[in-house]
């Protein structure tokens, strides 16, 4: 599924890029003037949003492909040795919204890594599967917020052979797979024709089993009906890159913190931080 998954991402860039050529040679083509939507037509009526002087309903299907460079974090502290440095990983998502706003969208995130130390490996191998039904609500021509709810399907598997167990798990696998609940909300604000901001918070509940399997020296078990949490925060900024009529690309760079708790050996919060850098389609 991991292979897939990158396979998928792959693709998707190839198949963005062909397309954002295509566009940006119709752009061209339509420079002197034939476009029924001009970025001054809306400058004129005091308008933030291109899409607002199209009849366009902005529904339709959409495809997200982003790359996520994250550095693993633990509130137990990491061993200098075991310390990780920022990785890519891919983050899909593939969904569909009506003319009203609403929608429903599957979303897939993987974070699979080792730190680069000989003597001391550690390694996270994590993945998400997200189902959601939202709905994006304008509060005005240039501001819009979105709210979602859901079920998340997380799978976490940690192996550390740090001996030093003051500052971290200690030598042994943790093995934690779930299913639960996740809400969230986004803001946007947009700047220009072009640009918006947003601001996103997401909140998930997971329910399950965790899986001890330590060395001789711990006693090995499972810890029964755990409770473990995600928080995620999200900053950045969107561009639109190409568009036509009601077909859009447009281009996203931010930054994220993912604060997991009750992760390790079901005691000490894990998390995540660093940016992200993705393109969608939007037809």
């Amino acid at each position: 599924m991991r292979k897939l998954a990158t396979l998928a991402v792959l693709a998707s860039v190839m198949f963005l890029t062909s397309q954002l050529h295509a566009q940006l040679s119709y752009i061209s083509a339509l420079a002197s003037g034939a476009s029924d939507c001009e970025a001054s037509d809306c400058d004129a009526a005091d308008d933030c949003t291109a899409s607002s002087c199209c009849s366009c309903d902005q529904s339709g299907v959409f495809f997200d492909a982003e790359i996520t460079f994250f550095r693993f974090h633990s509130s137990a502290g990491i061993h200098p040795s075991n310390e990780f440095d920022f990785e890519t990983s891919p983050r899909i998502t593939l969904g569909y919204r009506n003319p009203d706003g609403l929608g429903t969208r599957v979303r897939y995130w993987e974070y699979d890594h080792q730190n680069h130390s000989d003597t001391s490996p550690y390694d996270v191998d994590t993945y998400n599967v997200d189902v959601e039904v939202f709905e994006e609500i304008s509060l005005s021509s240039c501001t819009s917020i979105e709210l979602s709810a859901g079920f998340r399907y997380n799978e976490f598997d940690q192996f550390s052979d740090d001996d030093a167990p003051s500052v971290g798990p200690g030598l042994g696998t943790y093995a934690f797979d779930g299913f639960g609940a996740i809400v969230g909300i986004e803001t946007r604000r947009s700047l220009s024709s072009n640009g918006a901001i947003y601001a996103r918070l997401r909140q998930a509940v997971l329910m399950d089993d965790y899986d001890l399997n330590k060395d001789s020296e711990v006693s090995d078990g499972t810890l029964h009906d755990t409770v473990v949490g995600m928080t995620e925060i999200a900053l950045g900024y969107e561009t639109s890159l190409a568009s036509s009529g009601c077909y859009s690309v447009n281009g996203r760079v931010g930054v994220e913190w993912q604060q997991w708790h009750n992760y390790l050996a079901g005691v000490w919060d894990t998390g995540f931080a660093g940016f992200t850098a993705g393109v969608s389609v939007d037809y």
